[in-house]
Parts: C-alpha cells; structure tokens; sequence
C-alpha cells in the first residue's frame, strides 16, 4: 500500500524507512558474510568525506525547505517549491544525501554489501519515491515545476 494520500506524493514507505532498511540489510549481510571491495588505504578518508557531504547536502536541503516554510515531510501537502540552494543543482538534495550517506558508510566500512545495499536503495528511491513525488509536484505546481524539472537533473 502506497504511503501518502491523494493530497501529497504516494510514495512506497516513507524515505527514511528505505534508507534505514538498506543500512540494516547491508550490516546483516556485512556481520554473515563480510566482503571489501577497496583497499584499506582510502577506507576512511574517502568514507569520510563522502559521510561528511552527504551530511551536509541534506541538512542545507532540510534548511532551504524550512526557510521557504514547506514542509519535510511527505504525509503532509507542499505548501511551496523549493528551487535555491543545493535545490538549483538537484531536484532531490535530501535523497542524494541519503544514497551518499549510505555509500559512505559502504566505504567507511569497506563493505560490498553496503555498497549493493546503496545501490539498491538509489534504485528503489528512484522508482518508489522519487518518480511518484515528481507526479505529485507536477499536478501541485504545474508549469512552475515543469519549468524548474526542465532546467534541474533529478540527482546531478
């Protein structure tokens, strides 16, 4: 069952609970089974900066929206678009934040799992959350989004 009504984006789950989901699967798997797939080396600075970025996008993002006074979460209706900030290079700064923190964490902890978890978290935000959310602005905002879904990429 969709999470969210006819008056805001009918996502699959709620962002944080798919993104809380991959962290978890990665960690079982990583704890059964553990796989490195880069060397030691670059573990924990790369993985660092990555967490370090990733951080730092969804908390400007989180800003911006608090700043314009629309709201963050997507059980409640879009009361404006947020389009400055990190929003004017990527339509979705908070779910990129979620698949660098992941992918951070994959590198941080050097673990395969981790890094398969992220990718199939950025898939499943794609296609569960994100294009449904597009369809929800698009009858919320109009031309106004078209515009700004034109000019912006969905991640980079």
């Amino acid at each position: 069952m969709p999470f969210g009504s006819g008056y805001n984006a009918l996502v699959i789950a709620p962002p944080a609970a798919l993104f809380a989901g991959a962290l978890l699967t990665g960690f079982i798997l990583d704890w059964v089974h553990p796989i490195s797939f880069m060397p030691e080396a670059f573990t924990l600075p790369a993985g660092f900066a990555l967490i370090f970025v990733a951080v730092n996008l969804k908390a400007f993002a989180a800003r911006e929206m608090i700043r314009i006074k629309t709201t963050l979460s997507l059980q409640k209706p879009a009361t404006d678009l947020a389009t400055e900030g990190v929003f004017r290079w990527s339509r979705n700064p908070i779910y990129l934040g979620m698949v660098l923190l992941c992918g951070g964490v994959a590198v941080f902890v050097n673990s395969l799992w981790f890094l398969l978890a992220t990718v199939a978290l950025a898939v499943v935000l794609q296609i569960g959350v994100i294009i449904p959310e597009e369809a929800y602005l698009e009858r919320r905002f109009g031309k106004r989004y078209l515009d700004y879904k034109a000019s912006v990429r969905r991640w980079i």
